[in-house]
């Protein structure tokens, strides 16, 4: 619509929106961003039936190396709008962007002969598994519209909507202790196993690899056994492509006991502990606890 000299409307939209994920959890949970007065509107027309629409003009967020982020992880509402600096009630939905123009008002306003509205708006980016993505900024433009619902014409301005991914991992312990006891015979004869189940939780939103190595040998006083007469073996608590694992006998040296090709929201992993049987490296030691401290690195290059 082409507006008269003397009563062309003006909508205004700040610009960039950005939204940071640069946290395990963020990427979990995912982010919200508020904005007062994001969208202002305004024009010196007559009173008439307004509406703010939006929608995105690609179906993703694109960051480097072509990597994308499906637009539907971003949500949208508004969360106040006032028009000549007057609160207006009303039932804003929230809305989930696509490429199609979508209402952020249940119903149309009217605007008084002179009017300022300003809307205050919140964006809502949901977590998960399609936030793993390299670092870099990925980002969208939005179009917002204010549409006359009785003919009278349109008016529109863009924003640029931009997920800003840093690289992290983390890796949490689930089970600090484990200890193999020694009590009769068998023990000696067979060898000791223990499993510890859901024992590693990884996350990483690039490949990674995870590697364990013990602080020293087995302790005891001035008693000792070393450390490689133990084994530590991962497995998969549950089935997952691009994940592989390996046991090691300990070492003081950092050794890798598992590697992924692909990034892990929360991936989980049993972890056991075992001898030989028949090792000789355990007898003819005197009674007591031998101990030692074992360190899981994560490394996501």
């Amino acid at each position: 619509m082409i507006w008269p000299a003397a009563a062309r409307a003006q909508l205004s939209v700040t610009s960039p929106v950005s939204l940071n994920i640069n946290t395990p959890t963020l990427f979990q949970n995912g982010t919200q961003l508020a904005i007062t007065n994001h969208v202002v509107y305004t024009t010196p027309l007559l009173a008439a039936l307004w509406t703010l629409r939006v929608r995105s003009q690609s179906t993703t967020l694109t960051g480097p190396g072509g990597a994308t982020i499906p637009i539907a992880q971003t949500k949208v509402q508004v969360t106040s709008l006032t028009s000549n600096g007057t609160p207006q009630s009303g039932t804003y939905p929230e809305i989930t962007l696509s490429t199609a123009d979508q209402d952020l008002q249940a119903s149309g306003l009217n605007l008084a002969l002179v009017a300022t509205l300003r809307y205050s708006i919140r964006y809502t980016l949901l977590g998960g598994v399609d936030l793993l993505k390299p670092a870099g900024t990925y980002a969208a433009t939005l179009t917002y519209t204010l549409a006359n619902l009785i003919g009278l014409g349109t008016v529109t301005n863009t924003t640029s909507l931009q997920v800003n991914i840093t690289n992290q991992a983390a890796i949490v312990v689930n089970n600090p202790t484990a200890t193999l006891s020694f009590t009769q015979a068998s023990h000696y004869q067979l060898g000791r196993q223990l499993v510890h189940t859901n024992a590693l939780q990884a996350f990483s939103n690039i490949p990674y690899s995870i590697s364990v190595r013990a602080a020293t040998d087995l302790m005891n006083g001035a008693n000792s056994i070393a450390a490689g007469n133990v084994q530590v073996t991962p497995a998969l608590a549950a089935p997952a492509s691009g994940v592989s694992v390996s046991g090691v006998s300990l070492s003081t040296a950092n050794q890798t006991i598992i590697t992924s090709t692909v990034p892990t929201l929360q991936q989980l992993f049993n972890l056991t502990y075992s001898t030989t049987a028949g090792n000789t490296a355990f007898l003819n030691k005197p009674a007591g606890a031998y101990s030692t401290t074992l360190t899981y690195t994560i490394t996501a290059p």
